[in-house]
């Protein structure tokens, strides 16, 4: 039985209010809609390292926990650029650094 969720660690910042982002922290498991692709957004759970929360303009390595992997479009690798929002506003902005692929928990 394949596993169900596609994991990857990333680089992300939160863009602050001033700039068109979020004007409070996010919590560990917050769950934007990402794009990889312009024109296709999946959900995903960002969960951090040794923290709770991160604030606007902080910068953190995280987990990002998927449903699978369809909408990263076929240049997807170590180094691609995303973004992530609420409704059409990007709340920040991310780069991935490792891709651990198919894993059967969120750990």
């Amino acid at each position: 039985m394949k596993p169900e969720i596609f994991k990857i660690a990333a680089n992300i910042e939160i863009i602050p209010y001033e700039q068109g982002g979020r004007k409070t922290d996010i919590l560990s498991g917050y769950r934007p809609t990402f794009y990889f692709i312009d024109s296709m957004g999946t959900s995903g759970a960002i969960i951090f390292y040794n923290r709770t929360f991160i604030s606007p303009t902080d910068k953190a390595e995280v987990d990002i926990y998927f449903s699978n992997d369809k909408y990263f479009g076929t240049d997807f690798k170590i180094g691609k650029e995303f973004v992530f929002k609420e409704g059409g506003r990007i709340m920040g902005k991310g780069t991935v650094v490792f891709i651990h692929g198919y894993v059967s928990q969120i750990i």
